[in-house]
């Protein structure tokens, strides 16, 4: 995939995040659901949710966002979980699970940091995690409902291998956090991110990416910028590029 094709892909997935953005717990019935382009959740949810923007943002490849709204989407259906226990109604406009066919749950947000070596970025998700199965055991204090939770590992082989899985995984990230660093993002996609900056030098970083890479229609987008130096710069490298030179024109 060329440079300028994935930055193509890129505007496209930014243009469909925006819009779910803006018409956020929207029905699919009150938006224009090609703006979305999402027929699994047009069919199967019905509503903008958390989770379909987080699935944006992992397909755009920007997997701390895509976390940070996976986690929004658990929280959301995590309060409404707990909302309709106490009022024994289901609320499905907000409560609709963001993942397909069951209820979101923080695996969702921990899978995608890991798969990304964000391990030091993880460990806070692990105790949450726990937190939360804990809440759901009968008694009074954490330190009871935790205890009985053990208990149950010990005569439930199904529970025993879900709570020894979740203890040994998140050892296990405590010792990769030491050692492993996050993936960075993808160049296009870091480039793409500098471009819709408000810091003046990034942009121009953005700028100085796409004229290397020849991406025209980026910097064509930047001759419409507010600020009249990166405006100026698009149209430098611009000239550069019809010329057939790999440097800077004169402004």
């Amino acid at each position: 995939m060329t440079t300028e094709y994935q930055t193509f892909a890129l505007e496209k997935y930014k243009e469909e995040i925006n819009y779910c953005s803006e018409n956020f717990g929207k029905s699919f019935k009150e938006i224009d659901p090609k703006r979305v382009n999402s027929y699994i959740y047009e069919v199967d949810v019905g509503y903008i949710t958390y989770g379909l923007i987080g699935e944006k943002y992992a397909a755009y490849g920007d997997y701390k966002k895509a976390a940070q709204y996976e986690y929004k989407d658990y929280l959301q259906y995590h309060n409404c979980e707990q909302k309709s226990l106490k009022t024994g109604v289901w609320f499905k406009e907000d409560c609709w699970p963001g993942a397909i066919g069951e209820g979101p749950v923080l695996g969702h947000v921990i899978n995608t940091l890991e798969m990304n070596n964000d391990y030091k970025g993880v460990l806070p998700y692990y105790k949450i995690y726990l937190d939360d199965w804990v809440s759901r055991m009968e008694g009074k204090t954490y330190e009871e409902k935790h205890s009985i939770l053990k208990q149950k590992a010990e005569t439930d082989s199904e529970i025993s291998r879900l709570y020894n899985d979740l203890m040994q995984a998140w050892e296990k990230a405590k010792k990769l956090a030491k050692t492993e660093k996050p993936k960075p993002l993808d160049p296009a996609v870091q480039n793409h991110e500098w471009f819709y900056s408000s810091k003046q030098k990034e942009v121009l970083k953005a700028l100085g990416y796409y004229h290397a890479n020849k991406v025209k229609f980026m910097l064509e987008k930047a001759l419409k910028h507010k600020d009249p130096v990166i405006a100026a710069k698009a149209k430098g490298y611009l000239e550069s590029l019809a010329k057939g030179t790999g440097h800077d024109t004169k402004h």
